[in-house]
C-alpha cells in the first residue's frame, strides 16, 4: 500500500484524528501559558502530542469555576448511596502510580463513598467552562476507581442547557469495548462521536456549559474515588511492542527473520527451565539459549516471565511465587542476560500482591496481557499509570482485521499496545508491513519495551 493512500485510510479509519491534532496543536500555539498544564513547551513538530488543556478545574485557581461549581459540595446521596467530596490538597496522598508522576500540573477531587442497603445513582453536577465541543480532540479525565465490585461503570453528560434538557452520554464500563472499567487508575479518553446515547437531539456545534459524572453505587459497598480536572486536546504518540513468551521455536525461525528484515525489534520473556532444555517444549519444541541470544543481538530485550511456564496465581502461594521470582531472576543471570525491569505474566494471571513483589525486586512493569480478550490499546496519556497491566492482545490467536483494528485504535486516541507472539503466525508479515508503513510515516512508535517504559514513566508527554 503506498503512503497516500496508507494516509487516506487513516484519516477514513480515525474520524480525521490528524487535522484535529493539526488544529489543536494550533490553538495551542497562540493560548496562555496557564492553560498548558502539562508542559511550559511546545512538542517537536513531528510529535502527535500537545499540552493538555482544562475545560475545568478541580481547585478553583485555573481559568475554570473550580469546586464550587459542584452542585451540591461536598455531600451527594441518592437512595441509599452517598459520596463526601473533599479537594486533594497534597498530590502525595494519591494512591500508587498517579497520572503524570503525581504532577501538582493536575488538580484531584477525593470522594469517599458507600452504597448503603440498596445502592444508588450518584450525580456530580459541575457547571464547566462554556465552549462547543467541535474540534475537541480527545478529552475526559483520570479516574481511580477502587474496585468494579463496587461500582461497574463512569457515565458523563455533557450539556448546552442548564436544566440538561439536550446532552450527549459518554460512557465508560466494566463491559465496554475499548472503554474497559479498571481497577485502580483509569485515563478516561474519548472523542467526538463516542458518545452512546444523544437526547434532545444535541449538536457538537452547541455551546455546552455543564457536565455530570454519574457513578452507580452497588449495595453494600464502599469505597474511596478520585477524579482530576476534566481536561482536552491531548494526544500522545501511540507506542506499539512486540513481545513473546513461552520459547516457542517458531518465534525464532520464522518470526524473528520476518521483523529483523524489517528493522523491527521486540521484547521476548523466555521459561529460563525450557531455556535449558527446548525439548520440554510442546508441540513444536523450543529454541535454544545461543539462537535467544542472537536475538537480543538484533536488539531484543529480555524480560522475565518464570522458571517452569506456570502462572503464580493457580500454582503458587506469595512465598513460593517469590522463590520463583528470585530463581527465574539468578537463572536469567546465569544464561548471559541482564537484570530485566519487566515481566510478563503467565496466562495474563496477576494481583497486587504479586505486582508489589515485583516492585520490590525492582521490576518497573509488567505485562498481564489484556484480560477482557478487548482489541484496543490503552491511552498513554498521563504515562504508565498502571505500569503492572501493559496493555496487550495475542498476534497469534486474533484474525488480521482484529490486529488492524487495534492498531489503529491504538493510533486514534494515542495509546499503549502489545501484540504478542508466542508463536509465529501466518499473518504476521502483514501486521509487521503495516507497522513499518506507520513507523515510516511518523505516525507510530514500534521499539522494545524498555523503551516504552523510558519514554513514558517520567515524561508522560512521550514521542520524540
Amino acid at each position: 500500500m503506498s503512503l497516500p493512500m496508507l494516509h487516506k485510510r487513516m484519516v477514513l479509519r480515525t474520524d480525521n484524528w490528524i487535522f484535529a491534532i493539526l488544529f489543536i496543536t494550533g490553538l495551542l500555539s497562540c493560548s496562555p501559558k496557564s492553560d498548558e498544564t502539562a508542559s511550559s513547551s511546545q512538542p517537536a513538530a513531528t510529535s502527535l502530542v500537545t499540552p493538555h488543556r482544562v475545560l475545568w478545574q478541580s481547585d478553583g485557581t485555573g481559568p475554570t469555576r473550580g469546586r464550587g461549581s459542584i452542585h451540591g459540595w461536598p455531600h451527594l446521596s441518592n437512595g441509599t448511596a452517598g459520596c463526601d467530596l473533599s479537594q486533594v490538597d497534597d498530590n502525595s496522598t494519591l494512591p500508587p502510580h498517579a497520572p503524570l508522576g503525581g504532577s501538582t500540573t493536575l488538580h484531584y477531587i477525593k470522594a469517599i463513598c458507600h452504597g448503603g442497603i440498596n445502592g444508588g445513582m450518584i450525580q456530580i453536577q459541575v457547571d464547566m467552562e462554556d465552549r462547543t465541543l467541535d474540534g475537541i480532540g480527545n478529552f475526559g479525565f483520570f479516574w481511580y476507581q477502587p474496585s468494579i465490585t463496587i461500582s461497574t461503570a463512569v457515565t458523563v453528560d455533557m450539556t448546552p442547557t442548564p436544566g440538561f434538557s439536550q446532552f450527549l452520554t459518554w460512557n465508560w464500563a466494566r463491559g465496554g469495548i475499548g472503554r474497559r472499567m479498571l481497577d485502580g487508575w483509569n485515563p478516561v479518553t474519548w472523542q467526538a462521536g463516542d458518545h452512546v446515547d444523544n437526547v434532545g437531539a444535541a449538536s457538537m456545534t452547541q455551546t455546552f456549559v455543564a457536565f455530570r459524572i454519574l457513578l452507580q453505587l452497588l449495595p453494600d459497598t464502599s469505597g474511596t474515588f478520585y477524579f482530576s480536572d476534566f481536561i482536552y486536546g491531548y494526544y500522545a504518540k501511540p507506542h506499539v511492542t512486540i513481545w513473546g513468551e513461552n520459547n516457542f521455536a517458531s518465534v525464532y525461525t520464522d518470526l524473528f527473520p520476518h521483523a529483523n528484515s524489517r528493522r523491527l525489534v521486540g521484547s521476548y520473556c523466555p521459561v529460563t527451565e525450557s531455556l535449558r532444555n527446548p525439548t520440554r517444549v510442546t508441540l513444536e519444541g523450543g529454541f535454544t539459549n545461543a539462537q535467544l541470544q542472537e536475538m537480543v543481538a538484533a536488539g531484543w530485550t529480555i524480560g522475565g516471565e518464570s522458571t517452569e511456564g506456570l502462572n503464580y496465581v493457580d500454582f503458587y502461594d506469595l512465598d513460593g511465587a517469590a522463590a520463583d521470582m528470585d530463581q527465574h531472576l539468578s537463572d536469567l543471570q546465569s544464561f548471559g542476560y541482564q537484570r530485566p525491569i519487566f515481566w510478563c505474566y503467565e496466562d495474563a494471571k496477576h494481583n497486587a500482591e504479586l505486582d508489589a513483589l515485583l516492585a520490590e525486586r525492582n521490576v518497573v512493569a509488567a505485562f498481564s496481557g489484556n484480560v477482557f480478550s478487548d482489541n484496543t490499546g490503552r491511552s498513554l496519556y498521563g504515562g504508565l499509570v498502571d505500569p503492572y497491566n501493559l496493555w496487550a492482545v495475542s498476534g497469534d490467536a486474533r484474525s488480521l482485521s482484529e490486529i488492524m483494528a487495534a492498531i489503529d485504535h491504538a493510533v486514534k486516541y494515542g495509546e499503549q499496545l502489545g501484540l504478542e507472539y508466542q508463536r509465529y503466525d501466518t499473518n504476521f508479515p502483514a501486521v509487521a508491513d503495516y507497522l513499518v508503513r506507520l513507523r515510516d510515516a511518523g505516525l507510530v512508535e514500534v521499539t522494545t519495551v524498555e523503551e516504552l517504559i523510558q519514554r513514558w514513566k517520567n515524561d508522560p508527554r512521550g514521542g520524540p
